[in-house]
């Protein structure tokens, strides 16, 4: 969905002729940067993922939902 919205603001931008004020230097590193920090970051989180299981995020989203419910009860208006 956002590489699609991405792409029509991109097409919009040719349209009107403004697309050479967008591609920069600066934005081709960071668009670099950002993919292989991505890619690196989900090939980790998977490995992590076949090592270690879901264990890990359920006690932290147990954890988590007794906080919010707890501030929930606290913060009720009278």
């Amino acid at each position: 969905m956002i590489g699609a919205a991405a792409a029509k603001t991109l097409w919009e931008m040719h349209k009107h002729h403004h697309l050479h004020d967008l591609i920069t230097t600066n934005f081709v590193v960071g668009v670099a940067v950002s993919a292989i920090s991505g890619c690196a970051v989900i090939a980790w989180f998977l490995h992590y993922l076949r090592r270690s299981g879901l264990k890990p995020f359920a006690y932290y989203r147990i954890v988590f939902g007794i906080i919010i419910l707890a501030l929930a009860f606290i913060r009720r208006p009278a």
